[in-house]
């Protein structure tokens, strides 16, 4: 569900890894390290090309009794990439702290994917919840560079109220989407295309609740492409509606 922890059980290899990459600095307990105040857990891993294994961490605020922290906090991304030899793991590169994402303390849901040839990444699915409204977004990191950052600005994926959704509820919606990367020669990554489809209810203002809702089925596309350092659109649009969860 959107919003809630995503995050492996406790995975030997994983743990091992993640020792590895905060060797000398935090304290080992089963699942997480403590890290100060940091309470650091394993989310995936993934072989790269070139014999390279790249782990995800979230890390939050922490004791050694667990995480504390709440619903607005969201977690904070990082990535080990390691190689084992001779069966152990070796360091290569660490980047810690890299985007904060998600909420509840947890970033989200990692996808492992090409941002073009030999350009191995991760796109980050992650939002919030509140009131039986959800939405989510998604982020985009480059595993290959001297330096990592989010490709994006929060591209937007899905939006729904149907939790908040009553009788007396006059509009009420739900847009979900699926995506994928397509070829681009004439830039740094692929283009990202999203097709979202969904529905939106209305009923007019001061109408009885006893009056049914009108349902009008929605779709449409959106090509992002990347442009000055940062996934743009293109063309079409998102048709996500933006809820306000501060109230």
């Amino acid at each position: 569900m959107i919003g809630e922890p995503v995050h492996p059980k406790w995975d030997p290899q994983m743990m091992a890894m993640l020792n590895v990459a905060y060797a000398g600095r935090g304290v080992h307990s089963d699942g997480h390290i403590l890290d100060g105040g940091a309470y650091v857990e394993p989310v995936a891993m993934h072989e790269l090309p070139g014999s390279t294994f790249a782990l995800v961490t979230n890390s939050q605020p922490g004791v050694e009794d667990g995480p504390v922290s709440s619903h607005a906090d969201g977690g904070k991304l990082g990535v080990a990439l390691l190689r084992k030899e001779h069966g152990k793991w070796t360091l290569v590169r660490h980047f810690e702290d890299v985007a904060t994402l998600g909420s509840y303390g947890y970033i989200g849901e990692v996808k492992w994917i090409s941002l073009a040839d030999g350009k191995p990444g991760i796109a980050v699915l992650h939002g919030t919840s509140g009131q039986g409204a959800s939405d989510e977004s998604m982020s985009l990191f480059d595993l290959t560079g001297r330096e990592m950052r989010d490709l994006t600005d929060e591209i937007g994926v899905v939006s729904t109220n149907v939790g908040a959704c009553g009788p007396g509820s006059p509009v009420c919606w739900t847009i979900e989407s699926t995506w994928h990367f397509e070829k681009n020669p004439k830039s740094a990554y692929d283009d990202l295309l999203i097709d979202f489809s969904g529905f939106r209810e209305t009923r007019k203002q001061g109408e009885a609740e006893t009056v049914p809702r009108i349902r009008k089925n929605l779709a449409s596309h959106a090509r992002y492409t990347f442009k000055d350092g940062m996934y743009k659109l293109l063309d079409g649009e998102t048709i996500l509606p933006k809820i306000d969860f501060t109230n």
